[in-house]
């Protein structure tokens, strides 16, 4: 079992798999961005959801009828908006980088 050349040849190929390749030409799979984008929104919608609970909370011990759970709603909204529009924007911004990065490699050919 020491001296077993499909042993070792089996363990070079696991670990050839397992390494990440960090080459700035691979792309993503689409698979993977909506994935992400699904735990984006996720995130902001659970936040929306805490901040509401939150609003029912304060309606329920202190007797704030419409008022803590429409604040909650009102300022679960607001984060959810701003969430969306720092992702779009971090989106964005990193696409500009891409295409910068594209050119200034086109140029050095």
């Amino acid at each position: 079992m020491k001296n077993d050349p499909d042993a070792v040849r089996d363990a070079f190929a696991l670990n050839s798999f397992l390494e990440t390749d960090d080459d700035p030409g691979d792309e993503v799979s689409p698979l993977v961005v909506g994935y992400a984008w699904v735990a984006r929104i996720t995130a902001y919608s659970a936040e929306f959801a805490v901040l509401v609970w939150f609003g029912w909370f304060l309606d329920r011990s202190y007797g704030w009828s419409p008022i803590g759970i429409l604040s909650g709603v009102v300022v679960g909204v607001i984060a959810f908006v701003a969430g969306l529009i720092a992702t779009a924007r971090r989106l964005e911004d990193e696409e500009v980088r891409e295409r910068l990065r594209q050119l200034g490699s086109k140029k050095k050919r």
